[in-house]
């Protein structure tokens, strides 16, 4: 089987850096206007000691987005639990080997981005942000996804791209909400057939995985608008068709799927003829 399996760029940890108070003042003062904190790019080995202090001594009460991205941050202090307003966190780019556990008592959060960190496995407890609409594990070393998902409702992009996934499971397909899935670059070789289920579905990518042929139940995604399947191993004619563009290919699953019920309606109608005589 074809690998694509990556190995995330490890930023060279630089000498401990903490950012100066002023610096700090400086972003807090512009998070009381917009509401959004910006500690991107500042080379930061751990998140400010006794931060909450210094936001409410700054007059800083209502944090909506916190940008951690591009830092060398591995873990969340338990004090941001205060940050109970918070929607959107974004901590790509850090050191990050498993999700910190304050990540899930930030229960209104709607957008989460953790993209290349090197992530191992997703814990379940993520299932908690009953919230989220966006969800960006990219680029990490995930072998598996728990069913984490099963209660987000609201879920409408999921970015599991760039990873080391062999298996989608069928669970996957009761996101009813999903518009946006990118399972590019990782090792699949086939997708669940309950996909189908996916009735919101208007993006799909799989590019860059060793799939030969695209269920037939897959042109029961009446919304999809977009589906990249470049760099897979499509078995002919549907390689040939697929090039032909989205509209011919889609004909092409369904034509396939009218005669799969075909053959299995006629594998049943002898054992129906054969009961009736009983």
């Amino acid at each position: 089987m074809r690998s694509n399996a990556r190995t995330p760029s490890m930023k060279i940890t630089p000498p401990a850096k903490k950012p100066s108070v002023e610096k700090i003042k400086s972003r807090l003062v512009e998070c009381r206007r917009s509401q959004r904190l910006n500690f991107s790019c500042l080379d930061m080995m751990e998140f400010p000691p006794k931060f909450i202090s210094q936001a409410n001594a700054a007059g800083v009460s209502n944090i909506l987005e916190l940008d951690l991205h591009s830092n060398y941050i591995s873990t969340l202090p338990q004090d941001l639990v205060a940050l109970q307003t918070l929607r959107v966190l974004k901590l790509d780019h850090n050191r990050f080997r498993e999700l910190p556990n304050i990540l899930f008592s930030f229960l209104k959060l709607q957008i989460l981005s953790v993209s290349n960190n090197g992530l191992k496995e997703i814990d379940p407890a993520l299932g908690n942000l009953v919230l989220l609409r966006e969800l960006d594990v990219s680029k990490n070393d995930l072998t598996g996804i728990p069913p984490f998902y099963l209660n987000m409702s609201f879920l409408v992009s999921l970015n599991l791209a760039h990873n080391r996934l062999s298996f989608i499971p069928d669970s996957l397909g009761a996101i009813r909400s999903l518009q946006h899935l990118d399972l590019s670059s990782n090792n699949l070789c086939e997708l669940p057939r309950a996909l189908q289920n996916l009735e919101q579905l208007v993006h799909l990518d799989i590019h860059g995985n060793s799939v030969s042929s695209l269920p037939s139940t897959m042109s029961h995604l009446k919304m999809l608008q977009k589906l990249n399947c470049d760099g897979n191993p499509l078995q002919e004619p549907e390689r040939s068709i697929y090039l032909q563009g989205f509209d011919n290919y889609m004909g092409y699953l369904r034509t396939q799927h009218e005669e799969e019920q075909t053959i299995q309606l006629s594998k049943l109608r002898p054992k129906a003829i054969m009961e009736g005589f009983q």
